[in-house]
């Protein structure tokens, strides 16, 4: 599968190049992002962006694919031509380690175009785990699904409510207490959560005075054009404007590697299923 998958030019090269051409184009959207407050919720956009397209593009790239090729493994399973368990086992390793190959084009560009101060690993790691769940989260309603044209019609439904509660465009405060469960249920924040906390955790932002922008408060005197007490801290993006925990960086990866391992038996078991259902 993974040989298969390497040479099909349909696939991982295909795949390669988008991720590399979309990581250069949001690079020079985001183009050398200075570090101020004004810049804060531009970087921000560029971290949602990155978790946009490393999720939502991956479930949609792999939903429509699954349903064909599901039906020409169940037909040579009956045939006995391989275990279901080679079969799922060899084209999950394929995918992931295409994918993987794909998230370093896209992040490499990406993080030094836009000029991202916290650590390439963690925004290279999360990044490649939310892709890795989006094509498990993709397969998975793709098993489940008789047509590639019903598969498409899950797509937005599937996507909305784990984009919408990403931690971006709501916070934990406006959402809704009968939609509070897709809060939890999103993998989109436990990516978006970490990015963010790894970019503003350390360090203060240059001085800001009022003919600035200065969503984080002012620290130049008008009259004297002098630094006023501290400075103001990065930290104040994660804190105070989004509401985040510090703590999210580590913890929320433990997460979105549990959102990957929970996803990948119940894919399994989704697959034996409609195999039994098939074969009896």
């Amino acid at each position: 599968a993974m040989y298969d998958k390497l040479r099909s030019f349909d696939g991982a090269r295909k795949d390669l190049v988008l991720a590399l051409a979309v990581g250069i184009m949001v690079g020079l959207v985001f183009r050398d992002q200075p570090n101020t407050q004004a810049s804060s919720s531009t970087i921000s956009a560029a971290l949602f962006f990155g978790v946009i397209f490393n999720g939502m593009v991956t479930i949609a790239l792999t939903i429509i694919k699954v349903p064909l090729s599901k039906l020409i493994m169940l037909r040579e399973y009956g045939n006995g031509v391989y275990s279901l368990w080679a079969w799922y086992a060899g084209n999950m390793a394929a995918n992931l380690f295409v994918q993987s190959i794909a998230t370093f084009a896209f992040s490499i560009p990406y993080y030094y175009i836009i000029n991202l101060r916290g650590s390439y690993w963690i925004v290279f790691v999360t990044l490649m785990l939310l892709a890795f769940i989006g094509q498990t989260y993709g397969f998975l309603l793709g098993v489940f699904s008789k047509s590639a044209q019903a598969a498409q019609s899950l797509l937005v439904p599937s996507i909305m409510p784990i984009m919408l509660f990403c931690g971006y465009l709501l916070q934990y405060k406006d959402v809704q207490p009968y939609f509070i469960e897709f809060w939890y249920l999103s993998f989109f924040r436990y990516a978006f959560t970490p990015l963010l906390v790894n970019e503003f955790s350390d360090g203060e932002f240059e001085p800001c005075g009022t003919s600035e922008y200065c969503p984080l408060g002012y620290n130049i005197d008008i009259t004297t054009g002098l630094t006023t007490g501290e400075g103001t801290k990065r930290s104040a993006v994660i804190t105070d404007q989004f509401d985040f925990s510090m703590k999210a960086k580590p913890d929320y990866l433990y997460i979105l590697l549990g959102f990957l391992g929970g996803m990948q038996i119940i894919g399994y078991y989704g697959l034996k299923l409609m195999a039994r259902k098939r074969n009896g």
